[in-house]
């Protein structure tokens, strides 16, 4: 027999490793422990319910979500009109894959789209009242979602669309009603799925079962780090076996292939320091998530000029970056959330320039960011929520990010005067989270309204007394949070394009004013005025009815309680049901605008011994849920489902008694076959759930809205 030496041994190993990590494709065979989440999922996903429902799977890369939707799909799409598997949508162009989509539903394959906003248009109209299975995998961007999933309203009853993603904030975001996370495979599972691949049989050869142990525990229940070991060690010797058990420097050689695109070691907690990558000119992404041994990155990483993708979250042990040598142009996601011994960022930082994600989440010994992160001006998107900021030079970082969208700031111990009158200067930014900043009175500068593209303003949790009457000049602002702002005594300004306002948990709210309107009842002009602009549109449009997801749609206002429904909504009850006898002709009638809805609601401390399974699907996802289900009680039925969740997690012992919810649904968006007097009837049912617990429905209320 030829003795092997151990260089030709790993050599041998390293090779087949990346072979696989580049092939490795997990398809339906080996299906380990895929029956126990099928079960779960298929609950989640409720086939034979007609309602249109959004279901999230979550998880790291490697863990199976490819797999469990190609499981699914296959299971269930013979129940719908239309089906289509959008696979690696984050390595595809959006409006080939609108294309892909659309001929998988339509059958038709049309003339080439213009561009993405024509494409989710045709998308809209092609499938308008289908029952369709949208299957999107593999997404890492909220703009997948924007151009490629229509509209509830756009789609039949019915209708499931499921999102794998190993980004759950982007779930969370968009709002779908589940999240399901991948977990690991149990030890047993782990065993046989590594048997199978490398034994092909269902349990170890004799001789290797120890051996076999120490990598199934290695692997930590990840199926693809099992499989490509398994395979990579099929038909090996046990000294061969011996010397990979003993590995901790994964790489030992240079010879890397070099066609080689993605490089996924995500969770070799063994490894502890990886090669130089030069030989692998062609290499745009690299995954080292959960490395938890891993200290430092040699230097020659920025010279990777292909690589797009640096995830290193979750790196425990990385204390720092070694500096940018010159300009990068390739990176444009660089992921560190959750590395917790990181101290800094590389001072040249500004060499990475087309870096257009930065995630410094959780990075708890971050104390500041660099003074060149504000040349990046292709940066979009910048994550920095639970980070240790607190210098006073933080506004600097920021001023020049001129095509920042996204600014997640959320419990960052903010110095006063951290923010300065220059976060006037991001005039791209959309979405603003200074929640829980530790923000007192002034703390917000007016110049706040310069940000004219600001749609989403989250500042709950923060010690201020009042807002800044500057809010009101932010006209596309759609959602303003204040959750938990335990100071706050009252808002005296609202912008026109609000929609949501979440203001419950501010204790010290005045909720009503002899000087100034309610928060509601502002908003209550507000959705006046957006329904008869959407009927002046309406007249001069060929459509017989506007959707029901127009810009009178999604109205939400949530204030501390009085223990009241206001007065001027007529049918009032208590308990969680209240029904409405409309007058006659009401469909009709031009000065019948819509209607609001509304629910005094407060925590229960105790879940009832029974729940339904639909309100412990939306539990998954978002700890603060409320809901209101419309029917007519003419034998006609259901009309709509009203939704509004969120993630906070309120503490049931904060001292808040009861809430007000109130939310609006217009006249325009009840469907043709509901207009008529045998429609007479007309019903709302409330129901929640805050932190996991229901909420007890105290009094509710139903009001008529005209012009």
């Amino acid at each position: 027999m030829v003795k092997w030496n151990e260089s030709t041994i790993i050599m041998q190993i390293t090779d087949s490793v990346i072979d696989r990590l580049k092939q490795a494709d997990i398809g339906d065979d080996n299906l380990v422990g895929i029956d126990s989440r099928l079960e779960e999922l298929h609950s989640l996903i409720g086939i034979g319910f007609d309602d249109v429902r959004m279901l999230g799977v979550y998880g790291f890369g490697g863990i199976g979500k490819t797999t469990i939707g190609q499981v699914i799909f296959n299971s269930i799409a013979y129940q719908f009109d239309g089906v289509s598997f959008l696979s690696i949508v984050r390595e595809q162009p959006i409006l080939q894959l609108q294309e892909i989509l659309l001929f998988a539903i339509t059958g038709v394959k049309d003339k080439n789209l213009n561009n993405v906003d024509e494409g989710i248009n045709e998308i809209k109209k092609r499938l308008r009242q289908k029952k369709v299975l949208i299957i999107v995998d593999d997404v890492d961007h909220s703009s997948h979602l924007k151009y490629l999933v229509p509209d509830r309203d756009c789609l039949g009853k019915g209708s499931r669309i499921i999102i794998t993603t190993r980004d759950k904030h982007l779930l969370c975001e968009y709002g779908v009603d589940a999240i399901y996370e991948v977990q690991e495979l149990g030890s047993e599972e782990s065993m046989l799925l590594f048997s199978l691949c490398a034994f092909k049989r269902r349990f170890p050869e004799k001789g290797y079962v120890e051996l076999s142990r120490e990598i199934v525990d290695y692997a930590n229940g990840h199926p693809l780090t099992l499989k490509v070991l398994g395979h990579s060690l099929y038909g090996k010797t046990i000294s061969e076996w011996e010397k990979d058990g003993k590995l901790r420097v994964l790489w030992k050689v240079s010879k890397l292939h070099e066609k080689l695109k993605v490089i996924n070691l995500s969770h070799s907690q063994q490894l502890i320091q990886i090669p130089d990558f030069s030989d692998t000119p062609n290499l745009e992404s690299l995954i080292l998530e959960g490395c938890t041994n891993l200290e430092n990155l040699p230097s020659s990483i920025w010279d990777l000029d292909s690589l797009v993708n640096l995830d290193l979250s979750h790196c425990s042990n990385l204390q720092k970056l070694p500096e940018v040598q010159g300009n990068l142009y390739s990176l444009e996601y660089l992921n560190l959330a959750f590395c917790k011994k990181l101290e800094s960022l590389p001072e040249n930082l500004c060499y990475l320039k087309y870096l257009k994600t930065l995630n410094v989440i959780g990075c708890s010994k971050l104390g500041r960011l660099p003074e060149s992160l504000g040349s990046l001006e292709c940066l979009e998107k910048l994550c920095a929520s639970n980070a240790d900021l607190i210098s006073s030079q933080f506004h600097y970082s920021l001023a020049g990010l001129c095509s920042l969208k996204i600014l997640d700031a959320h419990g960052t111990c903010l110095k006063k005067g951290a923010i300065s009158s220059d976060i006037g200067s991001l005039y791209s930014l959309e979405e603003l989270d200074l929640s829980y900043c530790n923000l007192m009175d002034g703390g917000i500068p007016d110049d706040i309204f310069c940000l004219y593209s600001l749609r989403v303003l989250d500042l709950s949790g923060n010690h201020f007394r009042r807002v800044t009457d500057a809010i009101s000049q932010l006209s596309k602002l759609r959602v303003l949070r204040l959750r938990h702002c335990k100071h706050l005594g009252e808002i005296s300004e609202l912008p026109s394009s609000l929609r949501v306002l979440d203001a419950h948990g501010c204790t010290s709210m005045k909720t009503s004013s002899s000087t100034s309107l309610s928060p509601w009842q502002r908003q209550l002009n507000c959705f006046k005025s957006a329904v008869l602009q959407e009927i002046q549109e309406l007249k001069y449009s060929s459509l017989l009815s506007l959707p029901a997801n127009g810009v009178s749609q999604g109205f939400s206002t949530f204030i501390p309680g009085s223990g009241e429904v206001p007065e001027w909504m007529s049918h009032q009850s208590v308990g969680s049901e209240v029904t409405a006898e409309l007058p006659p002709n009401w469909y009709d009638n031009n000065e019948v605008l819509g209607f609001a809805l509304c629910c005094v609601y407060i925590p229960q401390q105790d879940e009832p011994e029974s729940s339904t399974s639909e309100n412990a699907m939306v539990n998954i996802t978002q700890p603060y849920h409320l809901r209101c289900k419309l029917t007519f009680l003419d034998g006609i039925g259901f009309l709509d489902d009203l939704l509004y969740g969120s993630s906070c997690q309120c503490d049931h012992n904060d001292g808040v008694s009861d809430s007000v919810w109130v939310t609006y649904y217009p006249n325009h968006a009840i469907k043709k076959k509901y207009r008529s007097d045998a429609s007479r009837h007309f019903k709302a049912s409330f129901s929640g759930y805050v932190d996991g617990k229901p909420v007890k429905v105290e009094k509710c209320g139903i009001g008529l809205v005209y012009i």
